[in-house]
């Protein structure tokens, strides 16, 4: 019983030894949890670094793309306008170097930052108090964010128009009346095929002088014509035409028949001849009956200059307008108008994975150095910038969705991204 008694009390012992082992291991695996709250000292600090370095590259991108512009166009320039002319034409070309300058900017400074702070030790201590990398590029990962937003603007509305501005401002040094002659003789088909719009020229934006419309059926036969020496568009009130003559084409048959007493199929003649028939007007618009004869005209004047507009002169607006309103576009426009589109929503995003993918990549090559960690990120990089133009010529001949083609290579470039920083927390 004695024996049995001992035996007992060991294993109570040894019970108890187990448990307090196991609560001390506890205390000591036991690990602080990772916080995205906002840390002051440290946010500031990255984000007062990252944006000087930021600043830097945005600065000698755009002067390195300053002094380009100016060896091309300089020539045109001297002798035959003010510096004010000239300054004004070279600043509406920046925001088109800008747009491309913000993601490789964002992605440098981002490497160059990490690289310098891990040199240091500073990524090290900051990783050893439980701060992850990932947290650590909080305040980059905000700016990528706003960056983003700024580029999808450049994208959409803000480049087209400058580069438009920039190209009537060059032609217009050698020649004053450029922009009218840039608008004279417009011929703009409609999107449903029907209407043939001829105006000689515009006297302002909203307003043409000397229209022609031709109106054909499906078969391409005309069936009307109007002669117009004003049109003007009310965005309210829609066309209104002043001294218009319309010339309606209408078929008349006409059967002669040589026969007096037995009718036969030879012996009758049929013959169709079209007659004009005109109507004038002092004022034609929506109200008028014979309007309607012109059909569902949905064209407004930003539609007939778009015609003479480059692919970096068009806007979002401009585009999506195209596809609203053009049933009837041939499918190779459609699939590049497509293409573009979507290439425009997603090429934006290029900058926030650009922070995404330079902090891990400098994070591991943190004792590396800045070079290591540049040409890999750069790497990276070419790959992405050449399946996107890969993509975007397969997406305009239709051979892949016009979706995957614009915006495939970017989310693959997004899911890279994430991967990365999951490898690298």
């Amino acid at each position: 019983m004695h024996k049995i008694s001992i035996f007992i009390l060991c294993v109570k012992i040894m019970r108890e030894k187990t448990r307090r082992t196991s609560n001390l291991d506890k205390i000591f695996e036991k690990r602080s949890k990772r916080t995205f709250l906002f840390m002051k000292t440290i946010d500031l600090y990255i984000f007062r670094e990252y944006m000087v370095i930021y600043s830097c590259c945005i600065l000698a991108f755009c002067t390195l793309f300053q002094i380009s512009d100016m060896i091309n166009n300089l020539g045109d320039f001297l002798g035959h306008s003010t510096v004010w002319e000239g300054m004004h034409y070279f600043l509406l070309k920046q925001p088109g170097n800008v747009r491309f300058i913000l993601p490789i900017s964002l992605l440098l400074a981002c490497l160059y930052t990490m690289a310098k702070m891990g040199m240091s030790n500073e990524i090290t201590a900051m990783r050893s108090s439980g701060i992850s990398l990932t947290r650590c590029g909080m305040s980059m990962y905000l700016i990528g964010f706003l960056v983003t937003g700024v580029n999808f603007w450049f994208n959409a509305s803000f480049v087209p128009n400058c580069n438009m501005k920039a190209e009537i401002l060059l032609k217009s040094i050698g020649d004053p009346d450029y922009f009218k002659k840039m608008t004279k003789m417009l011929m703009y088909r409609s999107p449903d095929n029907l209407r043939t719009w001829i105006v000689k020229e515009f006297e302002n934006e909203n307003e043409l002088k000397n229209i022609q419309i031709k109106k054909n059926d499906i078969q391409g036969n005309m069936i009307l014509e109007l002669y117009a020496d004003k049109g003007t568009w009310y965005p309210n009130e829609g066309w209104k035409f002043y001294n218009t003559s319309i010339v309606n084409y209408k078929t008349i048959s006409l059967v002669n028949d040589y026969t007096t007493n037995q009718k036969t199929d030879k012996d009758v003649n049929t013959k169709n001849f079209i007659v004009p028939i005109s109507k004038k007007f002092a004022l034609l618009d929506e109200a008028n009956p014979s309007f309607k004869d012109l059909g569902d005209v949905v064209e407004i004047p930003d539609d007939l200059v778009t015609t003479r507009k480059t692919p970096d002169q068009v806007t979002t607006t401009d585009i999506l307008r195209r596809l609203e309103i053009s049933k009837e576009l041939d499918p190779v426009s459609k699939n590049t108008l497509k293409t573009e589109l979507y290439s425009r929503y997603a090429f934006p995003w290029v900058c926030l994975f650009a922070v995404m993918i330079g902090l891990p990549i400098a994070g591991r090559n943190a004792r590396r150095g800045v070079v290591t960690s540049i040409m890999s990120a750069v790497s990276v990089v070419v790959i992405y910038m050449v399946l996107s133009q890969i993509f975007v010529v397969l997406g305009n001949k239709g051979f892949i969705p016009t979706f995957i083609a614009g915006v495939l290579p970017t989310m693959g470039l997004g899911i890279y991204a994430i991967i990365l920083i999951n490898k690298n927390k």
